[in-house]
């Protein structure tokens, strides 16, 4: 099945990236190699005279010899811009042979050489960096696939120089992990490269090699992070990483290795480091993606510049309207620009984001590639960018090698409040907080964070507060962790704050203020909604525990188009509290705004507030949709869901739905299951969900598998003696057309949930939630059916028994 097949392959694609390797469809006839031995190291390279590029009327490029550079096809994993123009591309080629590859691609989008590693292992390049000589550094990971050795599949790693003409030179070993989850990076250093990758033991290192591969400075450092970026500069080095999940870890060096800044930001404000630039007062610039909590909340675009004394100046999360994930950072001359990807709603091409970000935090610009899959690599400025995209979904993975301009410099948009703090209230987390200082005696205030009763760590220097010549400030509360704040001078002063104003505080006790999250569910009444019947409202819940605040609603297609401006408009034009279509990273959402709540009675023992709102469905064309549901001033902070609305609006015969088995017999300790045939699937399955659920006694379980050729699928259920649900859903379906047997509908009677005497029976309700075709038009929907399940228990007497 396709499904397993495409699940096999991403798992072999996440197996060569723990090899460092990643794969792109190539053309062009095989080169004439020169084989380059190595005493040092069991596997020979080859190096290349490239062939001319492929004949167009346009100037070749970085991506043309990508493109043409093997039959095998080359998956991009790093990129590097060198001196006069040039770009070191580093990957792996063949996604099955998995040889380590490196090509230095000229100015004139002309191949200088090329290096393409031949060994029986797999192996790829991680990341690479140029060489002052026209040469590379690269970080190359080996995974041993001798089935005799006594680790068959232990991953090394070593540090690779290669000469101006591509022949590899030297290699050292590196004491870590091929789990690239680790972390490793690299930098071009004086005469030589500098390396930083997370140890084996513990602990991260730091090496430095000269150009003949001697080591000539080494240091570790004791944090269990994952190092995954390493820049130079006039007196030492800068590390970055994360620690755990989400924790950012930075250290500068001098120029010995030594530490002079080395600092956690571990308090859960959640923040993935993806690169650093370091700026020229000391401190440092974290970039990557912040999520507003652990779990499924939506992850952002952010940044964070670190003074020299580890404090924040200022961290901010830059919205996309979508997930995104930043996976590099550039060096501007006035900033930094962030390079990241949307998460497909429902696994299609991705959207690639540009985000440019001013010195003191503000946003410069957004700019976008629709139809992208997923970027892996990034080399650049603040000007223009050359970017690696790579499809792991393909049966081969393949690689796009592209290069982007970027808009030209703004100003910059500044922060406008959201919410004015009050001491012994609270603020919501993600609001952009107003402060006005008309008295204050210094540009910078401070935000200290205070440790409630149950708290481990000390009162201490969050954030500073810098206080413009008008007397305010702002600040982004979206990566403030949920807690208690309070604002100081720079000599301890405390002040109190009263709707967003700063005065002398009478007593510490009385002037801080909260930060608490604004936790967000939505669902619909009803998944599927049939238009062609004239029921063409759609309702959502919206459980939280807010009031009186709006939201953004955008609407994304199964396999097409999302919900554009005049269709959300018309959907939403009856809708109370409409406020209009805006836009959002550039994606249109309608605004609606909540008004008050009544209070919910929920089941999962949470104290929540629920707001409906209602949508015209009809307005929509006929499809699946994944609804965003985002509060228009916490979405940073994590107050974002998502729920499916399926919109009918076929007049076609439902389709025909039977059970292999119309009743199931089953032995207490057993399970029973009989197979689910769909007939009528004219244009196929793109997508479905079908479920079942039984009441009262016998308490058994029910278990859905929707078991068709797709993607991905899911599946839920509850147990109670009260009641059984069961449901499972397919996604990127690729199934025959007519009749086709779509999954199973699974009971059990387990011992210590079910006790009958004799033969018990009970009805289970089961039905197709929904079914859109291929092309994503869902068709129209039988009514639900019931069967029989009779529960036996064989060790008790039966009816007439003696």
């Amino acid at each position: 099945m396709r499904r397993r097949l495409v699940l096999a392959c991403v798992l072999v694609a996440v197996a060569l990236l723990t090899a460092g390797c990643v794969g792109n469809p190539l053309g062009g006839e095989p080169t004439p190699t020169a084989t380059v031995d190595d005493a040092s190291d069991a596997a020979n390279g080859t190096t290349s005279t490239p062939n001319e590029s492929n004949g167009t009327d346009d100037a070749p490029t970085v991506g043309d010899a990508v493109a043409n550079y093997s039959a095998d096809r080359l998956a991009v994993a790093s990129l590097a811009e060198a001196s006069g123009g040039d770009v070191v591309v580093a990957g792996a080629t063949g996604l099955r042979a998995a040889n380590a590859t490196v090509l230095r691609v000229g100015a004139d989008g002309e191949t200088e050489w090329a290096y393409e590693e031949s060994s029986a292992n797999r192996s790829g390049i991680a990341t690479v960096t140029p060489a002052d000589d026209g040469g590379a550094y690269a970080i190359r990971t080996e995974r041993h696939v001798d089935e005799n050795a006594s680790r068959p599949f232990e991953t090394s790693v070593a540090v690779v120089r290669f000469g101006p003409d591509g022949d590899r030179q030297w290699t050292e070993p590196l004491n870590t992990t091929g789990y690239l989850g680790r972390g490793l990076a690299l930098a071009r250093a004086e005469d030589g490269v500098a390396v930083a990758y997370a140890r084996a033991e513990r602990g991260v290192r730091l090496a430095r090699y000269d150009a003949a591969g001697d080591r000539t400075l080494e240091h570790t450092y004791d944090a269990e992070a994952a190092p995954r970026a390493l820049r130079t500069t006039e007196d030492g080095f800068v590390l970055a990483g994360t620690v755990a999940f989400d924790a950012p870890w930075v250290v500068r060096t001098n120029e010995t290795g030594a530490p002079v800044l080395n600092e956690t930001f571990d308090d859960g404000s959640g923040g993935r480091v993806a690169d650093a630039v370091p700026t020229d007062d000391g401190g440092v610039v974290l970039a990557g993606w912040h999520r507003g909590g652990f779990g499924g909340f939506t992850p952002s675009p952010w940044a964070m510049r670190v003074d020299g004394d580890g404090v924040p100046e200022w961290s901010r999360v830059y919205e996309t309207g979508a997930e995104t994930r930043v996976v590099d950072a550039l060096a501007a001359e006035d900033g930094v620009v962030l390079v990241g990807a949307d998460r497909a709603p429902w696994g299609d091409d991705s959207t690639a984001r540009f985000v440019g970000v001013a010195a003191n935090g503000t946003e410069r610009f957004q700019t976008s590639r629709a139809d992208s899959t997923r970027i892996v690599a990034a080399t650049g400025s603040g000007e223009s960018a050359t970017v690696a995209t790579t499809n792991y979904l393909e049966p081969n993975a393949s690689s796009d090698v592209w290069t982007v301009d970027f808009p030209e410099s703004a100003a910059g948009t500044p922060l406008d409040a959201e919410a004015a703090p009050t001491s012994n209230e609270s603020v919501y987390r993600g609001q952009a907080l107003g402060f006005e200082a008309p008295n204050a005696s210094a540009d910078d205030l401070a935000l200290v964070a205070v440790p409630g009763e149950y708290d481990d760590f000390q009162r201490h220097v969050e954030r500073r507060v810098r206080v413009g010549d008008d007397g305010r400030a702002v600040v982004d509360s979206a990566t403030l962790a949920p807690g208690t704040y309070a604002v100081e001078t720079p000599d301890g002063e405390v002040l109190a704050v009263d709707d967003g104003e700063l005065t002398a505080a009478s007593d510490n006790e009385t002037a801080a203020f909260e930060v608490v999250r604004q936790a967000l569910r939505v669902g619909t009444e009803s998944t599927f909604v049939d238009a062609a019947s004239g029921d063409a409202n759609a309702t959502v819940t919206v459980a939280t525990e807010r009031t009186n605040y709006s939201v953004y609603v955008s609407a994304d297609r199964f396999r097409g188009d999302a919900a554009g401006a005049d269709a959300l408009r018309d959907a939403f034009a009856d809708t109370p509290g409409f406020a209009g279509v805006e836009r959002v990273g550039g994606r249109a959402v309608a605004r609606v705004d909540l008004g008050p709540a009544h209070e919910g009675s929920p089941s999962d023992g949470f104290h929540r507030w629920n707001q409906r709102f209602s949508l015209s469905a009809d307005a929509l064309d006929a499809g699946l949709y994944r609804l965003r549901v985002a509060s228009v001033d916490t979405r940073d902070g994590g107050a974002v869901a998502t729920t499916r609305l399926v919109v009918g609006k076929s007049t076609a015969e439902p389709l025909n739905v039977t059970l292999e088995n119309e009743s199931l017999t089953v032995p207490v300790g057993n399970e029973s299951s009989t197979n689910v045939t769909v007939a009528g699937l004219s244009e196929g399955v793109g997508a479905m969900s079908m479920s079942a659920r039984r009441a009262g006694d016998p308490a058994v379980s029910l278990q859905a598998n929707v078991d068709i050729d797709a993607d991905r699928g899911e599946g839920s259920g509850s147990w109670s003696d009260r009641e059984a649900t069961a449901s499972a859903a397919a996604f990127g379906g690729n199934t025959s057309d007519g009749t086709v047997t779509v999954g199973e509908l699974a009971v059990s009677a387990r011992e210590r949930t079910v006790s009958v005497d004799g033969n018990e029976t009970n009805t289970v309700t089961f039905g197709l939630d929904w079914v859109v075709s291929e092309d994503g038009t869902p068709y129209a929907i039988p009514d639900e059916q019931a069967f029989t399940v009779t529960v036996t228990n064989e060790t008790a007497p039966q009816d007439g028994a003696a």
